[in-house]
């Protein structure tokens, strides 16, 4: 195991523990619209915070994969969370 492994299975470790599963499962989902897991989790944390209570928008992959199409990359998405 090189040491570039060595720390990317630091960094994986110290997302799941940032997380909870129910976050890493969905960010697990839209992972394949972002550039990293890390930015999946975060999105989805963000999500959750931003829409938190009002079950009725309990969706970010369905977000997620309707941003994607809509405009063909993730940038700004969770900026879109920020009052």
């Amino acid at each position: 195991m090189s040491i570039r492994d060595i720390i990317e299975e630091i960094e994986k470790g110290c997302v799941e523990d940032r997380y909870s599963s129910g976050v890493l499962e969905d960010a697990g989902e839209v992972e394949k619209y972002f550039e990293d897991f890390e930015s999946a989790a975060y999105f989805v944390a963000s999500y959750r915070d931003f829409y938190s209570g009002e079950e009725a928008f309990d969706d970010p992959v369905g977000y997620a994969e309707s941003w994607y199409e809509s405009f063909g990359s993730m940038d700004g998405i969770t900026d879109s969370f920020k009052v």
